[in-house]
């Protein structure tokens, strides 16, 4: 685990304090940090001078080698891709020519990656199933969707989502049948993803691979 000690200003108080903010974590040699990671918890800062507490946007590599994936915080990425760092190709547990290679411009991004790779879910394929369903919920309510996070489910389980509309919220419960037949008629259109690089899976990259 690559960490540094930071120097941080309260917004609030002006009150000076430090942070050892972590820069990337192989997870599965420090599991203890797990639940602080999916919380918030391990991003946050407590000002020494009024005691609240603050959510730090760094950069923060995840990786898990075990079920071969790796997801890039990066807060408020713009770009759809980012160049693997040539200090993370040289380190052996970071196997990046055979994990899957995500980056996340929000948190909340961050954790749903998360969730679903180590779900064995193809997150291309959620994706895509995220679409449909917003596309299908439109069609039939006239209500935009306005985000849909996945929080549960995997491989032979039904898929769990949290959906946002403008003045609703609900869980929507999606077969892993419909997964595997969104898989069926729509991967085999998906490219084979540009190598080196850590990519920005989304919706739009759905539409942009399908058009």
């Amino acid at each position: 685990m690559k960490s540094n000690i930071t120097e941080l200003i309260c917004p609030k108080c002006e009150a000076t304090g430090s942070k050892e903010i972590q820069k990337r974590i192989c997870i599965h040699e420090h599991m203890d940090f797990k639940q602080d990671i999916m919380s918030g918890a391990f991003f946050e800062w407590e000002c020494p001078g009024c005691s609240e507490r603050f959510f730090i946007k760094n950069p923060f590599l995840y990786n898990d080698s075990e079920n071969r994936f790796m997801v890039y915080y990066i807060p408020d990425f713009e770009e759809r891709s980012h160049k693997i760092p040539s200090l993370i190709k040289t380190k052996s547990e970071y196997d990046t020519d055979s994990s899957t290679l995500r980056i996340a411009a929000d948190y909340v991004t961050f954790v749903e990656k998360i969730r679903i790779l180590e779900s064995g879910l193809d997150d291309r394929i959620v994706e895509t199933v995220k679409l449909l369903y917003s596309k299908l919920t439109q069609q039939e309510t006239n209500n935009l969707v306005y985000s849909m996070v996945f929080e549960g489910g995997g491989v032979n389980d039904d898929l769990r989502f949290a959906v946002f509309l403008k003045d609703n919220d609900f869980e929507a419960v999606i077969p892993y049948t419909l997964y595997e037949k969104t898989r069926d008629d729509f991967s085999h259109l998906f490219t084979d993803e540009t190598a080196e690089q850590f990519i920005v899976v989304d919706q739009q990259w759905v539409l942009d691979m399908l058009s």
